[in-house]
């Protein structure tokens, strides 16, 4: 299951293929981080544009790592909400910055 499954027009694959390129989805147990119970489960590959983060969700995942030693200076009642909001703003910034 992913993205990368759905069927494009040969326009529009042709333009994601010059912007990007679909990778398995980095799923290493040594390496889990807080983001990953918030995503899909099932999705086995990623459309990771070029120039976003370098163009590698390695560091995206290395980042989400990094931080949670940080989330335990966050009152309980607000980790929850840190945690979701970290989450989706790292994604966002890997697909659209």
């Amino acid at each position: 299951n992913s993205f990368c499954n759905t069927e494009f027009d040969n326009q529009l694959w042709s333009a994601m293929s010059a912007n990007g390129s679909c990778e398995a989805y980095y799923k290493e147990g040594s390496s889990t981080s807080i983001c990953d119970h918030l995503y899909d489960p099932d999705i086995d590959y990623v459309y990771i544009p070029h120039g976003r983060l370098g163009g590698s969700q390695q560091l995206l995942r290395k980042f989400a790592i990094h931080a949670t030693l940080f989330l335990i200076q966050i009152p309980e009642h607000c980790r929850d909400f840190a945690v979701r909001l970290m989450c989706m703003y790292s994604l966002l910034l890997a697909l659209w910055f």
